[in-house]
């Protein structure tokens, strides 16, 4: 992925929570590369 931004970030844990895919979850949290505000921490 080329733009990452936490909305992406956000959308994509949601869409991974969402899909009860929580190993991926941790993992994609491992290359997160940004600095995670207070809304994609709700997720």
């Amino acid at each position: 992925m080329q733009n990452k931004s936490n909305h992406t970030y956000t959308m994509m844990l949601k869409g991974l929570i969402s899909n009860s895919m929580s190993e991926k979850v941790f993992d994609l949290f491992d290359e997160m590369t940004i600095k995670l505000d207070s809304f994609t921490l709700t997720v």
